[in-house]
């Protein structure tokens, strides 16, 4: 007989109390069609329906804070440190553990192409290094054309947002060094021209980084010892894991394969990822906000402006010249609307990630 009162407490992790509900519970089901329908309907349609996968970004009106019942993290916080367990608490650490999530994330690569090349994997040409402080140089002959400019240019603005950094235009030449920031994997070590592996296969910690607008893209990073002989110029492949940390034994940290990274996107709008030879929209990297090229024409009436001339605007009193730096409305499309930013119109709303599992 099913045991259908509400003072009972079922143990269904013991023996006797996990059969005895099975039983009655099956017995239950076969008994009564209604209830059999509606939980199959359920396990099929329904909660297929509502359920999230790992990983799924979602929106959310307002702020909620992980729990078991709501296994999910606010993308819109500061940058933090996501733990699998034993979570130290306290500052720069988002609070509980997650255990599914960061090896997720642990495990995403960064892909250039992905819907056609789908490339992980990422030349170097050449490396030096200067104490324990190594350079490795990426290979490609034209500049802004191949997979490795690409990444490594997306790379480098990813790190203009990192540091804050709007004072500099489109302008990749010259190394940006960051902290806590992203981390590179040498799939393949780097020998010196003994053949003898100076610098093992790993995950390091990337301190600054060259985009190669005009001359090489590079990237540097600290090795734990110091490296000796010629390095050898050979092909060596490396991948980037963009939520990743440094491995045990380069920074000391023993704790690295059980925590990942979470990088702040706030006031960030959210744009699918490019393909083919034009992509600049590389999965899980972000973009300072910019402006479509464009050009303006004048036309002067009476003698022609040589090339590089100035046109007058007109007579400020002072000088022969003025400054057109004020913009005035079209008299079509209402009056100009200026801020510190170029962005669409939009709404404002919390996005999440889908843990799974919270602890």
């Amino acid at each position: 007989m099913f045991n259908n009162t509400l003072n009972r407490t079922w143990g269904i992790t013991t023996a006797f109390d996990g059969r005895f509900l099975n039983a009655d519970f099956s017995a239950a089901l076969e008994n009564d069609l209604y209830l059999k329908s509606a939980l199959e309907t359920f396990i099929n349609t329904t909660y297929p329906g509502t359920k999230k996968e790992l990983g799924e970004v979602f929106f959310l009106s307002e702020l909620k804070a992980a729990n078991s019942d709501f296994p999910a993290i606010c993308l819109a916080q500061n940058n933090a440190t996501i733990w699998k367990s034993v979570n130290p608490l306290g500052p720069g650490n988002i609070p509980g553990n997650f255990p599914d999530l960061v090896d997720y994330l642990r495990a995403i690569p960064l892909r250039f192409d992905p819907l056609n090349a789908n490339n992980t994997d990422f030349t170097v040409s050449s490396w030096s290094y200067s104490g324990a402080t190594i350079t490795i140089t990426f290979a490609y002959t034209t500049p802004k054309g191949t997979k490795e400019s690409k990444v490594i240019r997306s790379l480098h603005e990813d790190a203009f947002v990192h540091n804050q950094n709007d004072s500099v235009g489109v302008e990749y030449s010259a190394f940006e060094a960051v902290t806590s920031w992203r981390t590179i994997t040498l799939v393949d070590p780097l020998r010196d021209s003994s053949d003898v592996v100076q610098i093992p296969a790993g995950t390091y910690q990337i301190t600054a980084i060259a985009g190669g607008e005009s001359g090489a893209a590079q990237i540097k990073f600290v090795h734990s010892g110091t490296p000796s002989g010629t390095p050898k110029t050979e092909s060596r492949l490396v991948r980037f894991y963009p939520y990743r940390l440094q491995d045990a034994g380069q920074n000391l940290d023993d704790k690295a394969a059980i925590k990942v990274r979470h990088y702040a996107v706030q006031g960030r709008g959210f744009v699918t990822v490019d393909n083919g030879d034009s992509s600049e929209w590389v999965g899980g990297l972000r973009r300072r906000d910019r402006l479509q090229g464009f050009a303006v024409n004048w036309r002067a009436s009476g003698a022609g402006i040589a090339s590089g001339g100035i046109i007058s605007t007109g007579y400020d009193g002072v000088s022969s010249l003025a400054n057109s730096n004020v913009i005035v409305s079209d008299t079509v499309n209402g009056e100009p609307r200026l801020n510190s930013t170029t962005d669409s119109r939009g709404l404002g709303l919390y996005p999440y990630i889908w843990a799974k599992s919270f602890g």
